[in-house]
C-alpha cells in the first residue's frame, strides 16, 4: 500500500473566510505596525525619594497622593509599602482623569536640591514648603476626589531642571558586541564610540503559503501483484477475527483487553467485539496471510493454461501496406493476414522455447467460425443460424478437446496458419464467445483477439450502431462475454490494425475488465505486441478486494459515501496495480483533525494458479497533517499521475466528461508546480509526454459536443448524452483511455512516457 503523500491532508486550521485571505497569495501583505512604547503598569514604594505616603511612578514621573477609600471605584493602592491592593473596575476611574501627560517633572532627591511645590489640580495653588505638601496630603485623606500632585520648580516655572542620567542596567564590564556585518572576513569588530543600543527591529510578517491545496491528494495505491505473492508475507492458521460492525479484521495496530472474556477496539469504527475463542491474537502484525484452502490441484498447473489466438480472416484483411525491403532499395507489400501470419508464426517459436508446455489453439472468423485447436483435429465450423444462438456457442467451446502442448503441436499447427486466406465478412462476436467458452477450462488462460474492421454479424453487430437498441444489445453482450471470462480466469487481449476502424470501445471492455490489453497496432510491430501479451502471465484468480477506512472518511467518485468500498478485480498479473481516492466528511473534520494518525486496511481474496484459496489482510497508518506546505513535499508524482490516469479514463467512460476534466486539469497543475521546484530532467520529460497523452481527456472533451468532422478531431461528429458516450468514442481516443486506465509505475520510469 503506497500513498501519494506522506501525511493525510486535513485542511481545517482555520474558517472558510480565513482560509480564502490566506490562500489568496497575490495580496501584498499588511505593514507592519510601528512598536510604541507602553508605560509600565508597576507602581513601588520610594522609601529613598519621599515620605512614606507617597508612590512613585517611575513610567510617568509623577508622585500622586491617593486615598483608600472602598467607595471610589478606581485603581486603590495602600499607603502601607507591605500591603499593596489593586483592584480592576469595568468603570472609568477618576484616578485616569486627573492624572495627565502634561511634562516631565522631578522630584527633590534626583534634581539640584531645591524645594519644589505641588500643583493641586483645583485652582492651582502653590506650596513653597514640604510642610505645605504634607498639610495638603492630610487634607487630602478625607476627600473623596483624589487629586494628582505634581512637582513644579520653585524658583522658575518656564524650564525644568536637567534630567539626570540613568543608571546604567548592565555591568560596566560587560560590553554589547553587535553582529558581525555579512561581509566582514573574519576578526573581532568594535562597537561604534557613541552609537546608543538599538532593539532589533522587527520581523517582516510572511504569507502562509500552500495553506490550502487546491486537488485532493489522498490518494492509495495499491499492487495487486505484490499482494498475490505470498512469499513475502506472514502466514498465519485460524480464522481471521474481524469486527462485527464495520468488518475491518483484528490487527497488530488494535489493543486487546487481557481478560476472561476478551475484547477488543476497532480502530476504524471504534466498536468493541468480543474475541472468538477460536481466533488467535499471538503476535499478530500488519501483514496478515491466512491460507483457508491448502488442498493443490495438480490438474491447474499454470504451465498447462491455454493461449487461444482469435484471428479475423475476412476479405478486409487482404489490404497490403508497404514495408521496407532486404537493402536493395526495393519495396515489400504484405497484407495485414500475412503479417498477423508472421507474427502469430513467431509467437509459436517463442512459446516453444520459453514455456514448451503451454497449449496453443486457433480460430478463425469470417462469414463462418472455424476451431482448428492444435491443428491436430479436423476444423469445426459454425454458420449461418448456428452464429446466432449463444448458448449454443458456448456449449459447444466448452465442449472442444484440450490442445497439446506447443512442443508437440508446433509443426502442424503452424502449417494450418500459413493456409488461411482471406474471404467474406467479420462474425467476430460469435468467434470471441468460442474462443473465451474454450479458454476458461483452464483458469489463467489467454484469448488474443486480432481483427481489421467492425463485428457485423447479428450477434454482437457494431456496425449498425446507429439503431440504439442494436447498440445496446450488443454492447451488453460483450459486457457478459467480460464478467464470464473474469470469473472463469480468461484474460482477454484485443488488437486491431492501425488505420481501421473497429469500435475498440466496445471491444476494449473485454479487455479492460480482464486485466488484459487493448492496442491498436502497426502490422509491421504485430509480433512484439503479441509478445507482450504473452509475458504477462496471470498470477492469480477470482480476486476480490475490501478497502475499509476509518468511520469518518468516504470513497470519492464512487456510488456511495461509505467507508468500506468492496470491488471484484479478477484477474491479476505481476504489475496490476488499483488506486483509490478518499475523503473525510465536512461534519467530521474537526474531530478527525485532533487525532494523530488514521488507519487504513486492505483484504484481498484470491485463488492462486495452483487452486488454493487465499485471503491477505495489510494494515498501515498514516499521519495527519493541515500543513499544505509539509504535504506538497512529501507528494510522489508517479503515485498522482497513476491516479489521474485511471480515474479520469475510468469517468470518460462512464460518461462523467466534466468531473473527468476537472479532475486531470487539477492534478496537472498540481504536479506541474511541484515539479518546477526540481531539476529532474527526466522526470520533466515524462510529465510533458503524459500531459500530451491525457489531452483526449482534458482539451478535446468540451469540443465534442460541438459538429466537426472526423479528421479534424479524434472525436466524431454527433449529438450526444453521458449515458452514451461510449457510442461517440472513435478508436484512437478509445485506445488512449484504455491504456490511461491500466496505468502502472513502469510506465512513468522511462525517458519517454509509452503505453507499452
Amino acid at each position: 500500500m503506497e500513498f501519494a503523500s506522506g501525511y493525510i491532508y486535513i485542511p481545517v486550521a482555520v474558517n472558510d473566510t480565513l482560509l480564502s485571505k490566506l490562500s489568496d497569495t497575490s495580496k501584498t501583505p499588511p505593514p507592519v505596525p510601528k512598536r510604541v512604547p507602553q508605560p509600565a503598569s508597576t507602581v513601588f514604594y520610594d522609601v529613598a525619594e519621599g515620605s512614606d505616603q507617597y508612590k512613585y511612578d517611575n513610567s510617568l514621573n509623577v508622585t500622586a497622593l491617593l486615598t483608600s477609600e472602598s467607595s471610589n471605584k478606581y485603581d486603590t493602592l495602600s499607603l502601607d509599602p507591605a500591603s499593596i491592593n489593586h483592584q480592576d473596575s469595568e468603570e472609568s476611574s477618576p484616578l485616569y482623569e486627573t492624572v495627565g501627560h502634561t511634562s516631565p517633572v522631578y522630584d527633590a532627591p534626583e534634581s539640584s536640591g531645591a524645594l519644589y511645590s505641588l500643583n493641586v489640580s483645583q485652582g492651582g495653588q502653590l506650596y513653597s514648603s514640604l510642610n505645605d505638601m504634607n498639610e495638603l496630603s492630610q487634607s487630602a485623606a478625607g476627600n473623596s476626589n483624589p487629586r494628582c500632585l505634581t512637582y513644579v520648580n520653585n524658583s522658575s516655572f518656564s524650564t525644568p531642571p536637567p534630567v539626570p542620567p540613568r543608571t546604567q542596567r548592565n555591568p560596566s564590564y560587560v560590553d554589547i558586541v553587535p553582529d558581525l556585518p555579512t561581509d566582514f572576513p573574519g576578526g573581532v569588530v568594535q562597537p561604534p564610540a557613541n552609537e546608543a543600543h538599538k532593539p532589533p527591529p522587527l520581523p517582516q510578517r510572511t504569507h502562509l503559503k500552500h495553506m490550502l491545496l487546491k486537488s485532493n491528494v489522498n490518494v492509495a495505491l495499491i499492487n495487486a501483484g505484490k499482494l498475490a505473492d505470498i512469499n513475502n508475507g506472514n502466514i498465519y492458521t485460524g480464522t481471521p477475527v474481524s469486527c462485527q460492525n464495520c468488518t475491518a479484521v483484528l490487527s497488530g495496530l488494535n489493543q486487546v483487553e487481557a481478560n476472561e472474556t476478551s475484547m477488543w477496539t476497532c480502530d476504524f469504527c471504534e466498536t468493541v467485539t468480543n474475541m472468538d475463542y477460536r481466533c488467535t491474537t499471538s503476535k499478530l502484525c500488519d501483514d496478515q496471510i491466512y491460507i483457508q484452502n491448502s488442498y493443490k490441484d495438480n490438474t491447474l498447473d499454470p504451465k498447462n493454461s491455454l493461449v487461444v489466438f482469435c484471428v479475423d480472416i475476412s476479405g478486409s484483411m487482404s489490404v497490403t501496406s508497404e514495408i521496407p525491403g532486404s537493402g536493395n532499395g526495393t519495396c515489400v507489400y504484405m497484407s495485414r493476414l500475412q503479417a498477423v501470419k508472421a507474427a502469430i508464426s513467431q509467437s509459436l517459436h517463442y512459446l516453444q522455447q520459453t514455456d514448451p508446455s503451454k497449449r496453443v489453439a486457433l480460430i478463425t472468423f469470417n462469414n463462418e467460425v472455424k476451431i482448428y485447436g492444435d491443428g491436430q483435429i479436423y476444423p469445426v465450423t459454425f454458420q449461418d443460424y448456428q452464429l446466432m444462438d449463444e448458448d449454443y456457442l458456448m456449449s459447444q467451446g466448452q465442449q472442444q478437446p484440450a490442445p497439446q502442448c506447443i512442443a508437440e503441436s508446433l509443426s502442424v499447427l503452424e502449417e494450418e496458419i500459413f493456409k488461411l486466406q482471406e474471404k467474406g465478412s467479420t462474425a467476430l462476436g460469435p468467434a470471441a464467445l468460442l474462443s473465451i467458452a474454450m479458454a476458461s477450462k483452464m483458469p489463467g488462460s489467454k484469448v488474443i483477439i486480432c481483427t481489421d474492421g467492425k463485428a457485423n454479424s447479428d450477434l454482437g453487430n457494431l456496425e449498425n450502431i446507429e439503431e440504439d437498441e442494436v447498440y445496446q444489445s450488443s454492447k451488453a453482450f460483450y459486457s457478459s462475454l467480460a464478467e464470464y471470462a473474469v470469473n472463469h480466469g480468461v484474460i482477454v487481449s484485443v488488437l486491431t490494425i492501425e488505420g481501421t476502424d473497429c469500435r475498440l470501445a466496445e471491444l476494449g471492455q473485454m479487455a479492460d475488465r480482464t486485466g488484459g490489453k487493448v492496442n491498436i497496432v502497426d502490422p509491421k510491430a504485430l509480433s512484439h505486441a503479441f509478445q507482450s501479451i504473452l509475458e504477462d502471465d496471470v498470477i492469480a484468480t477470482n480476486v476480490s478486494l475490501k478497502f475499509v477506512l476509518h468511520k469518518d472518511m468516504y470513497f470519492k467518485y464512487e456510488d456511495h459515501r461509505n467507508p468500506v468500498l468492496e470491488k471484484q478485480i479478477g484477474n491479476v498479473i505481476k504489475d496490476t496495480e488499483l488506486t483509490f481516492e478518499f475523503g473525510i466528511h465536512e461534519s467530521s473534520l474537526q474531530e478527525v483533525s485532533r487525532k494523530a494518525q488514521l488507519p487504513f486496511q486492505i483484504q484481498m481474496n484470491f485463488t492462486l494458479p495452483d487452486g488454493r484459496t487465499v485471503c491477505r489482510i495489510l494494515n498501515q497508518q498514516k499521519p495527519i497533517t493541515g500543513n499544505g506546505t509539509l504535504v506538497e513535499n512529501s507528494i510522489s508524482v508517479s503515485v498522482l499521475q497513476i491516479h489521474c490516469s485511471q480515474l479520469s479514463a475510468r469517468l470518460t467512460m462512464e460518461g462523467r466528461l466534466e468531473e473527468a476534466r476537472e479532475e486531470a486539469l487539477a492534478q496537472i497543475e498540481l504536479i506541474r508546480q511541484i515539479l518546477g521546484k526540481t531539476a529532474d530532467n527526466n522526470q520533466k520529460a515524462i510529465y510533458e509526454d503524459w500531459v500530451n497523452s491525457m489531452s483526449p481527456i482534458y482539451q478535446h472533451l468540451p469540443s465534442q459536443q460541438q459538429t466537426v468532422t472526423s479528421s479534424d478531431h479524434l472525436y466524431e461528429s454527433s449529438e450526444h448524452s453521458n449515458k452514451h458516450i461510449r457510442k461517440h468514442i472513435s478508436d484512437e481516443v478509445a485506445n488512449v483511455i484504455f491504456h490511461l486506465k491500466n496505468a502502472k509505475k513502469k510506465m512513468f520510469k522511462k525517458a519517454k512516457f509509452s503505453f507499452i
